[in-house]
């Protein structure tokens, strides 16, 4: 990540930009609808593991993709920003793809593009 779109992520200062205000219902009203969801989904997960061939595992995915960050930066995440920072940063390094493109949002109550749609 370029040096400047570090120092403005880790600054706290006012957000600029488009408003990111949503109006629509939460989406802890249509989470785990269905009675039996977990059970479900642990038995989807299940067999999808036992479908996976050993060795295709570890492989790494080369395909091309763009990963949005959208991050929190208002003050109800407070003291915990630093967490958040860093679970971005950590999260960013993980990623080897060359094909890779990366942007980093923040929202208060507006937002800023930190580090627009990139590949470096």
């Amino acid at each position: 990540m370029p040096t400047d779109a570090v120092k403005r992520l880790r600054s706290q200062g006012e957000t600029t930009g488009g408003s990111l205000r949503y109006h629509g219902p939460g989406w802890k009203l249509f989470h785990r609808l269905s009675k039996g969801f977990r059970s479900s989904h642990q038995r989807q997960t299940q067999q999808m593991r036992q479908n996976v061939p050993q060795g295709q595992s570890g492989d790494d995915c080369q395909g091309i993709f763009d990963l949005y960050l959208v991050l929190d930066k208002s003050g109800s995440v407070a003291d915990n920003w630093i967490h958040i920072y860093s679970f971005a940063e950590g999260l960013v390094k993980k990623f080897t793809n060359p094909n890779l493109r990366i942007s980093i949002i923040t929202y208060s109550t507006e937002a800023e593009v930190i580090l627009p749609l990139t590949s470096d």
